[in-house]
């Protein structure tokens, strides 16, 4: 019976030797946050924010994509859903006034996901209009989110959708009169 007590003794002591080394010492993860504008001046980094109209005809249907680079800013209006570029433009842009967009944007929650079992956007929103956002060269970030303007389908996007719209819209100068006659 001695020699089981001896036994449980030193298992007992190798186990507090085994907890104190390993199981005691404070082993957080820590999840560093993604600060957008830490990735400014990386040529590799863009943003982009595409307005899809309606279901419509071919004939009819509109959409408009922005992208943001620190080198470029471009607005496209597309027609029909072969993507057809009817209009662009094409501004120059600059690591500090990139810098500054990426923050507005991550202040917005640009990079907030919401989960949902509607991850596909297709037909989700046929009478309203879709809003898609696409993020390229930010480490950990979500390379897609989609939203749409129909109260049932609110997508994976979690950022406010007007601020981030109205951030995307300014980079545009006069990108109001320039959609206008685009239904959009």
């Amino acid at each position: 019976m001695r020699f089981f007590y001896l036994l449980l003794g030193i298992f007992v002591f190798v186990l507090l030797l085994v907890l104190i080394f390993f199981g005691f010492n404070n082993h957080h993860t820590t999840i560093t946050p993604i600060v957008m504008s830490n990735y400014a001046s990386l040529d590799d980094t863009s943003v982009s924010y595409t307005e899809s109209g309606p279901t419509t005809a071919e004939e009819t249907h509109r959409s408009i994509k922005i992208t943001v680079t620190n080198n470029l800013r471009t607005l496209y209006v597309f027609g029909g859903y072969q993507g057809t570029v009817i209009k662009s433009e094409t501004l120059g842009n600059n690591i500090p006034a990139f810098t500054a967009f990426l923050a507005g944007l991550q202040t917005q929650g640009y990079l907030v996901q919401r989960h949902t079992t509607a991850t596909d956007i297709l037909g989700r929103c046929a009478l309203g209009n879709t809003y898609e956002f696409n993020t390229e060269g930010i480490d950990n970030a979500p390379s897609y989110l989609w939203t749409s303007s129909c109260s049932g389908s609110p997508g994976t996007f979690g950022g406010i959708l007007v601020n981030v719209q109205q951030l995307f819209t300014s980079q545009i100068p006069d990108y109001s009169n320039f959609i206008s006659d685009t239904g959009l």
